[in-house]
């Protein structure tokens, strides 16, 4: 018998027991991020080849460097600029090469020096505890408002570090086994789309600061396997996977019955999206983060929104 989980079921109450206080701190970050209008110019960024090799950024900072100096839950309105940024750059790389990113992880996501030390001084409450001395705020350091320039064309200010294809093999393995899509779990083909779910598993992880998946949740004393903790965790989210996807996989029947059926025997403790992100985001903005998170985490790779069909989504402009 499965006992009693507690990745998405039993946090969901955890969720609920402290979203009061998570609305508290949101609030308070906010207080940090000026709201007036503000002029700025972006830092130019280096081209992808003039980068070192041996330093995959190279002199730019990741924003799993950012989420460790300000805490990995980010403020909704810097959620949204990543979203926009790195969405921009998806849809060049799969319109100009139509191959999958592959590796999409904050570690593969850089900002320059600059926005970095404008955005800790933003995000954090005491930028004396937040900064070593060379840290400090320059007089060409300025703030960012947010507000303009996701109602703008501006540039970006996350770049997308663009991992050797030969690297990966082309397999889309992404290191991180919580953001690969089930497609991938199962060995089915899978494409450009597999970027999208990564990045939505991603964004979520920045708003609430907690992971949407754990594949090794329980795995040791459960006897599992990482994906088939991960996928256990896919179905109770997000519902039973399509028979075309699950026909497609070289491994699924490892996992599930020709009617698509779990092999593994196992209780399942459903929990909707929408349910745990009526949880994290405050209600007038709640409809557009639901509209945009589902669209990305389509179950059908061919039913996820394309980068082109998503950049501009009014969940942006709210």
């Amino acid at each position: 018998m499965f006992p009693p989980r507690t990745t998405l079921p039993q946090r969901l109450k955890q969720f609920f027991s402290a979203v009061t206080q998570s609305f508290r701190c949101r609030k308070v970050r906010r207080k940090h991020i000026r709201s007036e209008p503000i002029v700025y110019q972006l830092e130019a960024y280096c081209p992808r080849q003039e980068r070192d090799d041996t330093d995959r950024g190279g002199r730019y900072e990741s924003l799993s460097e950012l989420c460790a100096r300000v805490g990995y839950q980010l403020p909704i309105q810097v959620v949204k600029l990543i979203a926009r940024d790195v969405l921009r750059e998806l849809q060049i790389l799969h319109e100009e090469s139509g191959v999958a990113h592959g590796d999409l992880n904050t570690n593969n996501i850089f900002l320059s020096p600059r926005d970095m030390r404008s955005l800790v001084s933003q995000l954090s409450a005491d930028i004396q505890e937040s900064f070593t001395p060379s840290d400090k705020l320059s007089i060409d350091d300025v703030l960012l408002d947010f507000n303009s320039m996701l109602t703008s064309t501006s540039s970006t200010v996350f770049k997308l570090y663009n991992v050797e294809l030969d690297a990966l093999g082309l397999s889309g393995l992404s290191d991180n086994r919580s953001l690969r899509p089930p497609e991938v779990i199962l060995g089915a083909p899978h494409g450009t789309s597999a970027d999208l779910w990564s990045l939505g598993c991603i964004l979520y992880e920045l708003l609430t600061g907690e992971s949407l998946f754990d594949p090794y949740f329980q795995t040791h004393d459960l006897g599992l396997s990482p994906d088939e903790s991960h996928l256990i965790q896919i179905i109770e989210l997000l519902g039973e996977l399509p028979q075309d996807v699950l026909s497609a996989g070289e491994y699924s029947e490892r996992w599930f019955n020709q009617d698509g059926t779990l092999r593994i025997e196992t209780t399942l403790y459903p929990v909707s999206l929408e349910t745990i992100l009526r949880s994290q985001v405050e209600e007038d903005d709640f409809e557009d983060a639901y509209n945009f998170f589902n669209n990305l985490l389509q179950l059908n790779p061919e039913e996820r929104a394309k980068p082109y069909e998503t950049v501009n989504h009014v969940w942006f402009m709210n």
